[in-house]
């Protein structure tokens, strides 16, 4: 069977910024406002994992149709920094760093009855074909192409604009 796809999914990383500021943005993909906690235990955060870490804070949903940006520094600075919109959410900083080269980004959540981890979405980037990234020109930005496609899936990705579209 083919891998099932959202509906929260990760929609842009930002690997290689010039000023810095790396980030993962998560868009809900559907028309339901989504809890990113188990069920409704709001002690059990959805969370990032493999080349950063991050887990939400307690009772954090995603609007429908609507993003999060989880930064890896002051969430403050950066919605000034990038003009990230007053209704989207910017959290952090995660642990850890993107590689430019190539990392891997997870976004897991808990299953509601048993509590355990689980794999919602996941990319793993690299600077090998079919990849190439252009990390060696910077200020690079991946962007999902569809919310509805498999994210590990190199041709779901393209090169954003300089500096991103956090939110």
């Amino acid at each position: 069977a083919p891998p099932r796809v959202g509906p929260v999914v990760s929609s842009e990383i930002a690997y290689a910024p010039r000023d810095g500021i790396e980030y993962v943005e998560i868009y809900n993909a559907s028309d339901a406002d989504i809890a990113l906690f188990a069920g409704d235990d709001p002690t059990r955060p959805w969370a990032l994992r493999g080349a950063v870490n991050y887990d939400f804070p307690a009772g954090v949903t995603l609007p429908a149709n609507g993003y999060v940006v989880i930064v890896g520094t002051d969430p403050q600075v950066v919605r000034q920094v990038r003009e990230i919109p007053e209704g989207v959410q910017v959290l952090g900083p995660f642990n850890g760093i993107l590689d430019d080269d190539g990392d891997d980004v997870q976004l897991v959540s808990y299953h509601p009855e048993t509590h355990v981890e689980y794999l919602v979405d996941r990319v793993a980037y690299s600077n090998q074909a079919p990849w190439s990234l252009k990390s060696i020109l910077g200020d690079e930005t991946l962007n999902r192409v569809s919310a509805t496609v498999y994210g590990n899936d190199p041709a779901n990705w393209e090169f954003g604009i300089a500096g991103g579209t956090p939110g």
